[in-house]
């Protein structure tokens, strides 16, 4: 094949892409090189579609278990080619959907994408997808490990060095993971035998997004991060919360956040990762200034609700509870902002001050909201 460009949305650190199967109307998937299954397509999706779905089966999942089902073997084309075929499994879509604001139709693992060279120019807006005889240059590559774990039936991992804010080395495996909007996320039993935390050093207790729910993640910050031939300064990490599943053969995960900061070469047919920085923001602070709450936007819906508030947060402070709508920020309705814009002002934006117009009861009223660096 030709080298094949799409356009890519990468709000919340993500990569969107449109796609279609069979003559459906374009379709939004998220490319998630951390799932362990091929695919995953919006059951009801799957359904109006006339595909063949199997019996349900329950998988446990980060933050609660998730029904599943598998479904026949899929063609998913790009720019109206025909790219991936796969088994795919069947999944609700309409929860996690609201956490992104807009309607998800499934999701693309690595093992679907994996015969061929993809690069993600996460800047420009671009995929572009190449023959495995051609691979684009990058500045550097890292070794990219491709195969099954204890824990997960494929997993593509990344060597990187922590340094915690004590002055330790500490080298492991990360599993690359455009799927996550976060830095690195750090599995519970590698914190734990590792000594993370440090001691004395501030901690945030609260809750992430997962497919199977919002897990329980503490955050703190790490002096640097190595990778490859960069060395990326004072990032804040999350730290999984006992889940009940099995320990994880490896050292966390490496998000978009992180991936965010190059042009990024997933060459999976050569096992390596290429990267280029973007010369501007890879020396940039990671920032961690935050509401402290989880909100969601139905599509369609016309107001944010409040879906959790943490203890010690802005949100808090402001008098945020769960089940709160708001409707508009700095008189702009959330509408026009979008989920997507408030995760920017809310998770990567510099402390300031806003105008909440909320409802509650059937009432509505005003909240001051601090958003402040949060650790």
């Amino acid at each position: 094949m030709n080298p094949l460009t799409v356009p890519i949305d990468t709000d919340f650190n993500l990569v969107f892409l449109q796609a279609t199967i069979g003559d459906s109307p374009p379709l939004r998937f998220i490319l998630d090189t951390g799932t362990d299954v091929p695919g995953v397509l919006d059951a009801g999706l799957a359904g109006d579609l006339g595909l063949a779905v199997g019996d349900t089966a329950v998988q446990a999942q980060p933050g609660g278990d998730i029904v599943v089902a598998p479904i026949e073997e899929t063609t998913v084309c790009l720019g109206g080619q025909p790219v991936w075929v796969f088994k795919p499994l069947a999944f609700d879509f309409a929860r996690l959907a609201t956490f992104v604001g807009r309607p998800l139709h499934g999701m693309l693992g690595h093992q679907a994408v994996s015969d061929h060279v993809i690069e993600l120019d996460y800047r420009a807006g671009t995929m572009t997808l190449y023959p495995p005889d051609h691979v684009p240059p990058s500045d550097t590559s890292v070794p990219l490990v491709l195969g099954p774990t204890a824990v997960d039936t494929a997993a593509a991992l990344v060597a990187g060095t922590m340094t915690t804010v004590d002055g330790r080395r500490i080298p492991g495996e990360f599993k690359l993971d455009t799927g996550g909007t976060g830095t690195i996320g750090l599995a519970h039993n590698f914190a734990r035998d590792n000594g993370l935390p440090a001691t004395g050093q501030p901690v945030l207790e609260q809750l992430d997004v997962a497919v199977g729910g919002t897990p329980e993640m503490s955050v703190f910050r790490i002096g640097s991060f190595q990778l490859g031939d960069y060395v990326l300064q004072d990032i804040p990490i999350g730290c999984a919360g006992p889940d009940g599943l099995p320990d994880r053969p490896y050292a966390g995960t490496l998000g978009g956040e992180i991936l965010a900061r190059f042009r990024v070469v997933l060459d999976y047919p050569h096992q390596r990762l290429g990267l280029t920085p973007y010369p501007d923001t890879i020396e940039d602070r990671f920032a961690y200034v935050g509401a402290g709450m989880i909100a969601t936007l139905t599509p369609g819906a016309g107001n944010l609700q409040v879906e959790s508030v943490f203890d010690g947060s802005p949100a808090a402070a402001a008098g945020l509870l769960a089940g709160d709508l708001i409707h508009s920020i700095d008189n702009r309705p959330v509408t026009d902002i979008g989920l997507a814009g408030v995760f920017r002002m809310t998770r990567t934006g510099r402390p300031s001050n806003h105008t909440l117009r909320i409802e509650r009861a059937s009432r509505t009223s005003t909240a001051e909201i601090w958003l402040s660096e949060r650790i």
